[in-house]
């Protein structure tokens, strides 16, 4: 990126010194340069924001999905664990 800013300084300088630009331009584009590094900054926190979201997300999802495996492990199992779940889901009369 270093780089990249050299080189584009490195000719924002020959068309300056060429006079192809004036001054007002010039101002207008840095102006103009600083606003979108604060919607670049803005867009990168929106990003962190969401990856943040996604994983939480994620981990509830993966929470959920751990729990329906171990009610149906349990299910499966039979014996006196299946007969209390079908105890408890069934009717209270």
């Amino acid at each position: 990126e270093n780089e990249r800013l050299r080189r584009d300084n490195e000719r924002f300088v020959r068309l300056i010194d060429s006079g192809e630009w004036g001054r007002g331009r010039v101002a207008e584009l840095v102006a103009a340069g600083e606003v979108l590094k604060g919607e670049r900054d803005a867009l990168l926190k929106l990003i962190q924001g969401m990856r943040r979201e996604y994983e939480a997300v994620q981990a509830a999802k993966m929470g959920q999905e751990d729990e329906m495996r171990a009610m149906k492990e349990r299910m499966m199992l039979g014996g006196a664990a299946r007969n209390r779940m079908l105890v408890k889901g069934g009717s209270s009369f």
